[in-house]
Formats: structure tokens, C-alpha cells, sequence
């Protein structure tokens, strides 16, 4: 009788201290559970400032292919001080053609000769009523002495994408020499090759981030500055478009 008395105050003293200890291990769960929203909550909050930064960024961004481009987001076409890209109506041909300055290509290797760049697309009448059927890049050298020719292949490296080959759809060139002595002279040829290149691929032209390729031998590589342009050109050609399906 004695031994059974004892187990059960030995029971009763134990179970508020069995309690506690769930009460406890309850508790930490809790503060762990807790540390963790907080993290999490900590992360989502980073990834939002983040998001609203890109955000920041792109529509600085769309801002400036606007300017750059000649053209609102409605489509409306407008002149800026900033504007590179250039309308003409061609009374001749009937045709609209919309074109970028010339921007001065980068040669890494293989020329000593100025290379610029330009890109273009046209239309019939002077209001576009659909998306352009090709874009046209226009190389024109500045003493190049005769090096390319018509068969010269223009190759892109896209970064990532499957390289862009091109054959020139026209090539013409100007003869110059430049005395170098009494009877010698050398050849300073001013040269212009024309690519064209489906709206399909100006589309992945104008979203990729780097541009390299090569010009027969010379390396090249596309600058900041004509891949805003191409970018401005493609943006125009799709704004109008869109405009003109409303």
C-alpha cells in the first residue's frame, strides 16, 4: 500500500513538469516557425524592390527607344532633338523609307578603314499599314581599298543564339588612291555592301544584348549605339504596325 502511494505522488509531481517541457518544446517550434515567416518575408520584400528597380529600368528604357525612335507609344510620329531615326517619302519609288543615321561600327581586327552602319526598313504609300517585310543593314567603308566584294558574307554572333550569315544583296564602291611616293599610289576605295535580313531576324537582332561578328576578314562588333538604333527601328516598325491593325 505504502509503494503504491508513493508512485502516485511521484505521478502527480511529474505531470505539471511533463507539461511544462511540452509547453516549452511548443513555444520553441513557435519562435522557429515565427523566424522563419520573417525570413521569408525579408526575401519577398528584396524581390519586390528588385522587380520595382527592373520596372524603373524598363520604362526608362522604353522612354528612350521613344526619343530615339521618333515615335509614341500610340504610334503618333514625332521630332526630337534625340530622334536618329529619319522618315522620307520617296515620290519616285512611292515608298516610305524609315532609316537610322549612320552610327560608326567598332573593328576589332582586320581594317584600319572607318566602317559605318545603318539599318532601314520601307513601305509603299506614307502611312505603314502592317509590319515591314524586311529590314535592311547598310555598311559603308571609308577607305577600305577595294577589300570586299559582292560576295562578302556578313556573320553575327548573337551571344547565345545560332550565328546570323548574310550575303550581300548589293555591293558598289568608289575608286580612290592615295599617293605614297614619286609613281606609287595605293587604293582607298570607298566600298557599300547592303544585307537584308527578314523582320523575323531583325526581331532577334534587336533583343539581343552583344553583338560580334565578322566582315569577310575584319572582326567587328556592334556598339551600344547601333544596337539602340536597331532596337528604336524594330520598335517604330512594331508601333506602327500595331497602330495601324487598331
Amino acid at each position: 500500500m505504502m509503494k503504491h502511494a508513493a508512485l502516485l505522488i511521484a505521478l502527480v509531481f511529474a505531470l505539471p513538469a511533463m507539461g511544462e517541457q511540452d509547453a516549452a518544446a511548443e513555444l520553441q517550434r513557435l519562435r522557429a516557425e515565427n523566424q522563419a515567416l520573417r525570413q521569408q518575408v525579408a526575401e519577398l520584400e528584396a524581390r519586390l524592390k528588385q522587380l520595382e528597380s527592373k520596372s524603373e529600368d524598363l520604362a526608362a528604357e522604353k522612354q528612350q527607344l521613344e526619343q530615339l525612335a521618333g515615335i509614341t507609344v500610340s504610334g503618333e510620329a514625332v521630332e526630337t532633338k534625340r530622334a536618329l531615326i529619319e522618315s522620307k517619302f520617296d515620290k519616285k519609288s512611292q515608298r516610305t523609307v524609315v532609316r537610322s543615321k549612320p552610327e560608326k561600327l567598332a573593328i576589332t581586327h582586320g581594317s584600319r578603314a572607318d566602317h559605318w552602319f545603318s539599318v532601314a526598313y520601307s513601305f509603299p504609300g506614307e502611312t505603314q499599314a502592317g509590319p515591314p517585310e524586311k529590314l535592311t543593314a547598310f555598311i559603308q567603308t571609308t577607305g577600305s581599298g577595294g577589300v570586299y566584294n559582292a560576295t562578302t558574307p556578313l556573320v553575327l554572333d548573337l551571344g547565345g543564339e545560332e550565328p546570323m550569315t548574310l550575303t550581300p544583296a548589293s555591293y558598289s564602291s568608289i575608286h580612290k588612291r592615295s599617293s605614297t611616293g614619286a609613281t606609287a599610289s595605293t587604293r582607298k576605295d570607298n566600298e557599300t555592301l547592303i544585307y537584308e535580313l527578314t523582320w523575323e531576324q531583325a526581331r532577334v537582332l534587336a533583343r539581343s544584348l552583344e553583338v560580334t561578328g565578322t566582315l569577310g576578314h575584319a572582326r567587328l562588333k556592334i556598339t551600344s549605339d547601333i544596337q539602340a538604333d536597331i532596337k528604336a527601328l524594330y520598335q517604330r516598325g512594331e508601333l506602327a504596325a500595331d497602330t495601324a491593325a487598331e
